[in-house]
């Protein structure tokens, strides 16, 4: 068994400086309990620290008659070496703790301040807790027997997880069985999926809307007399490109294909396609597309992008509309020497 102490000073509640001496002994001794615990993402948490139901194990290999003379946290012997006094050792440098009153004699009156020694008073912040004459300290006997009731759970469950079955098995008192059936709550995320109408409705009156839309563009289609698709080779038809101008206005994408054959095609400088610039009236200059290998070559220089063009063409315009104003201002130069000429 493991023997629990704690005395703790309450003050009254008159406001005196007389306070309680409340001292609590507990034995705590091996037992078997059933918990309340929760399972979340693997790992076990307590619901209420205390089991609900207990029974007191009467298996215990080391009786009281002979660890009478013995303290378990503190002995080194291989006898020793038990669960039980694992226990004892924890609890004892979690909670072993105490609290010092010292009155100091200041220069306007006297003061009392509490010391402590241990993790457990120093976590509880007694220090501070002082109220006139007489520090307001919680009775912490219910905190400890939580803790130390998580703690042994603690160790059934690792216990239960690290050692052999029959280790588990040979100390067990007659009628004692390892299976054991638990019933439990299993809680889980469902996702629900709820339709908002009105939204769905507009959705759908917008997909109606434009299918009716593009639609349009396409009434009339049969009067064509043949299949159409969006191939690309109807596409090039459609746009009078030279490597399929062989074909028939009228043919699908399969009969281009097959009167195309096997043609190659390349994208370069057609040699027989010139055109006429603002930039050179009457000057042919080179064109980009497809045709056949025959009717391509590569271009010899750098072609001007878009955008170079375009420079180009502006310059063009400014050119030619200050060549405009020059010749006008000279045509009215000429005009008025002429009116002079003639009135002289």
């Amino acid at each position: 068994m493991i023997e629990l102490n704690t005395t703790v000073v309450q003050k009254r509640t008159d406001g005196s400086c007389a306070a309680y001496a409340n001292a609590t002994s507990c034995l705590l001794a091996s037992a078997t309990g059933e918990y309340s615990v929760q399972v979340k993402d693997g790992s076990i948490s307590l619901i209420n620290p205390r089991p609900s139901n207990v029974v007191e194990a009467s298996n215990t290999a080391v009786t009281n008659n002979t660890i009478n003379k013995h303290h378990l946290a503190d002995d080194a012997g291989e006898w020793t070496k038990t669960t039980l006094s694992g226990i004892a050792a924890v609890a004892r440098m979690q909670f072993a703790s105490a609290v010092s009153l010292i009155q100091w004699s200041g220069v306007s009156a006297p003061q009392v301040v509490a010391y402590s020694s241990g993790w457990f008073a120093w976590q509880q912040g007694v220090e501070n807790t002082i109220v006139g004459c007489i520090p307001d300290i919680e009775n912490p006997t219910e905190q400890i027997l939580n803790q130390v009731n998580e703690l042994m759970f603690r160790v059934g469950v690792h216990y239960g997880q690290t050692y052999d079955v029959w280790k588990l098995t040979s100390p067990m008192d007659n009628g004692m069985e390892v299976d054991q059936t638990v019933t439990g709550t299993d809680v889980e995320s469902v996702e629900v999926f709820r339709t908002e109408f009105a939204c769905f409705a507009a959705a759908a009156a917008i997909q109606l809307f434009t299918s009716l839309v593009i639609g349009m563009t396409f009434w009339g289609y049969w009067r064509l007399g043949r299949s159409t698709s969006l191939s690309p080779l109807e596409t090039a038809k459609a746009f009078n490109a030279a490597a399929v101008r062989d074909a028939g206005s009228n043919c699908n994408g399969r009969e281009i294909a097959k009167l195309l054959g096997d043609r190659k095609i390349q994208y370069g400088v057609l040699d027989d396609e010139v055109e006429q610039t603002v930039a050179a009236d009457y000057v042919p200059t080179e064109k980009l597309g497809f045709a056949t290998g025959a009717r391509v070559h590569r271009p010899t220089a750098r072609h001007p992008s878009w955008s170079e063009c375009n420079a180009m063409l502006e310059a063009t315009f400014r050119m030619k509309r200050r060549w405009r104003r020059a010749v006008n201002h000279g045509s009215v130069v000429e005009s008025a020497m002429t009116r002079h000429s003639v009135t002289a």
